[in-house]
């Protein structure tokens, strides 16, 4: 006669197995938008989640409005901005956003034109990378 074991294994053993690897890795994503004129921050509407704890959060444009761009970021769970407000241009490099960042943090981006226009100056498209 022979033996068999069963092993019994709970689903709250097998869960953390499952979603761990549906965690998004840290990289560079690209981004683009259209900067309204006018200077009035506007917070995407895509909400993004940080890959890996410790993160540095950065942002790099290929092309932005002469004047650049006034970026920060929003907490998506409680509405506060955390990190830096940079200013940032196109080619300039990269800038830091966030030190130390944890990983599953959800967040959106909030940004504007740097400086106020006052007369027919429209919208300006950006692009560019950002890490996170």
């Amino acid at each position: 006669m022979r033996k068999v074991r069963v092993a019994v294994v709970s689903a709250a053993a097998v869960l953390p197995m499952v979603f761990a690897t549906a965690a998004q890795a840290t990289s560079w994503h690209s981004i683009s938008g259209t900067v309204k004129e006018g200077g009035a921050w506007y917070k995407s509407s895509t909400v993004r989640t940080v890959g890996s704890s410790g993160t540095t959060m950065q942002l790099s444009l290929s092309s932005a409005p002469s004047k650049g761009i006034q970026w920060r970021l929003i907490n998506a769970k409680n509405g506060k901005v955390f990190g830096s407000t940079v200013t940032i241009g196109s080619g300039g490099g990269a800038r830091t956003l966030a030190t130390n960042v944890l990983a599953g943090t959800l967040f959106q981006n909030d940004f504007r034109q740097d400086s106020t226009c006052n007369f027919n100056c429209g919208s300006y498209n950006f692009s560019g990378s950002e890490y996170y």
